[in-house]
Protein backbone atom coordinates (compact mmCIF):
# COMPACT_ATOMS: atom_id res chain seq x y z
CA UNK A 1 0.00 0.00 0.00
CA UNK A 2 2.83 2.41 0.75
CA UNK A 3 4.31 1.82 -2.72
CA UNK A 4 1.03 2.96 -4.29
CA UNK A 5 0.98 6.01 -2.03
CA UNK A 6 4.56 6.88 -3.03
CA UNK A 7 3.69 6.58 -6.74
CA UNK A 8 0.65 8.85 -6.31
CA UNK A 9 2.73 11.43 -4.40
CA UNK A 10 5.39 11.43 -7.15
CA UNK A 11 2.72 11.89 -9.83
CA UNK A 12 1.11 14.75 -7.89
CA UNK A 13 4.52 16.44 -7.43
CA UNK A 14 5.25 16.12 -11.16
CA UNK A 15 1.85 17.60 -12.07
CA UNK A 16 2.42 20.51 -9.66
CA UNK A 17 5.83 21.22 -11.22
CA UNK A 18 4.32 21.17 -14.73
CA UNK A 19 1.53 23.52 -13.62
CA UNK A 20 4.04 25.92 -12.04
CA UNK A 21 6.16 25.86 -15.21
CA UNK A 22 3.11 26.73 -17.33
CA UNK A 23 2.08 29.75 -15.25
CA UNK A 24 2.34 32.97 -17.24
CA UNK A 25 4.49 35.50 -15.39
CA UNK A 26 4.35 38.33 -17.91
CA UNK A 27 2.30 39.06 -21.01
CA UNK A 28 3.10 41.94 -23.33
CA UNK A 29 3.91 43.29 -26.75
CA UNK A 30 6.20 45.76 -28.46
CA UNK A 31 6.73 47.18 -31.93
CA UNK A 32 9.21 45.35 -34.15
CA UNK A 33 10.42 48.68 -35.54
CA UNK A 34 9.50 52.19 -34.46
CA UNK A 35 6.84 53.63 -36.75
CA UNK A 36 5.85 50.27 -38.26
CA UNK A 37 2.57 48.47 -37.67
CA UNK A 38 4.12 45.03 -36.94
CA UNK A 39 4.24 43.96 -33.30
CA UNK A 40 5.84 41.15 -31.33
CA UNK A 41 3.76 39.55 -28.56
CA UNK A 42 5.54 37.71 -25.77
CA UNK A 43 4.37 35.34 -23.06
CA UNK A 44 6.91 34.83 -20.28
CA UNK A 45 6.75 31.61 -18.27
CA UNK A 46 9.11 30.42 -15.52
CA UNK A 47 11.27 28.38 -17.89
CA UNK A 48 10.68 29.95 -21.33
CA UNK A 49 9.54 32.95 -23.34
CA UNK A 50 7.23 32.47 -26.33
CA UNK A 51 7.27 35.06 -29.12
CA UNK A 52 4.51 35.54 -31.69
CA UNK A 53 4.63 38.00 -34.58
CA UNK A 54 1.75 39.93 -36.16
CA UNK A 55 3.69 39.62 -39.44
CA UNK A 56 2.60 36.10 -40.44
CA UNK A 57 5.71 35.59 -42.58
CA UNK A 58 7.70 35.21 -39.36
CA UNK A 59 7.18 32.00 -37.40
CA UNK A 60 6.51 32.03 -33.66
CA UNK A 61 9.39 30.72 -31.57
CA UNK A 62 10.31 29.84 -27.99
CA UNK A 63 13.44 30.73 -26.03
CA UNK A 64 14.23 28.33 -23.19
CA UNK A 65 16.16 29.40 -20.11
Amino acid sequence: MTQYKDVVEKQNQKLKEEKDANTIIELGWQREEIGKANVVRHKRYRDRVEYEYSDKRKKPHTEWR
